[in-house]
């Protein structure tokens, strides 16, 4: 999709913005990830679906795992930066998994053991790493620049299914969604106003368009389903979240 060298001179060439824009960027991710996190400690139910947490966990790991490449092979501010990004979202997304250990049997392995869904969980999180890191070979992305727009895209298609099953908003908050909407307007700005090299193509605008569109519409459905009297959320969760 580009040629790395050219991405960082296009990124040293626009600092300014794309720092603010990064910036932002970060921020809307921590505000949405850290209220998936209350959300679920406070209602008892997994908020993030865990497929999304899965791929969110192996594209993370798979960036933070590679300190070298960053810090010593390319040794450029901003992909210094943007580990430091990931880094704080791949210890949130630990959060999310222990949160999910605790919590999720009822809903997905209720005539399991505790020790049967822990199983599950830490197998699917495995999986995922090893096919992401397939994946990885296939994509022209050697900065992990384009891939987020994947992580980005998945979350409101896997939340709609999520709320068609449970047929409410438990586990759930606009906040979120909103947040998360409001990082693709400051990422999509960064990587199309200044990066070009493809990220300029319509294919990859039109991504952003559409993941903007649901993960709005998410935060408008989910905003009605908890203030409606006949979407009341469910009772909590049998296990305690007092630990977390």
């Amino acid at each position: 999709m580009y040629e790395p060298h050219s991405l960082l001179s296009a990124i040293d060439g626009n600092k300014v913005p794309i720092l603010v824009m990064f910036t932002l960027a970060m921020l809307m991710q921590t505000i949405a990830m850290v209220a998936a996190v209350v959300t679920t400690r406070r209602d008892g139910w997994i908020s993030i679906p865990l497929p999304c947490t899965f791929l969110w966990f192996a594209h993370d790991l798979g960036v933070v795992d590679r300190y070298n490449t960053w810090f010593t092979v390319y040794n450029h501010w901003f992909l210094k930066l943007f580990w430091l990004g990931l880094l704080s979202a791949l210890i949130l997304e630990l959060v999310f998994f222990a949160q999910a250990i605790k919590v999720g049997r009822a809903e997905y392995l209720p005539n399991g053991t505790q020790i049967q869904w822990m199983a599950l969980v830490v197998g699917g999180a495995a999986a995922f790493v090893i096919v992401w890191e397939y994946l990885k070979t296939i994509f022209d992305d050697p900065l992990n620049q384009a891939v987020p727009a994947i992580t980005l895209f998945v979350l409101p298609l896997a939340t709609t299914a999520l709320l068609l099953r449970r047929r409410s908003a438990a586990g759930q908050s606009p906040v979120i969604y909103g947040s998360f909407a409001a990082m693709v307007v400051f990422w999509w700005v960064a990587t199309v106003g200044y990066y070009g090299n493809g990220f300029d193509s319509w294919q990859y605008i039109l991504t952003g368009v559409v993941a903007f569109a649901m993960l709005a519409g998410v935060a408008v459905v989910v905003a009605r389903m908890r203030s409606s009297v006949s979407q009341e959320v469910p009772e909590r969760a049998p296990q305690s979240l007092s630990s977390l």
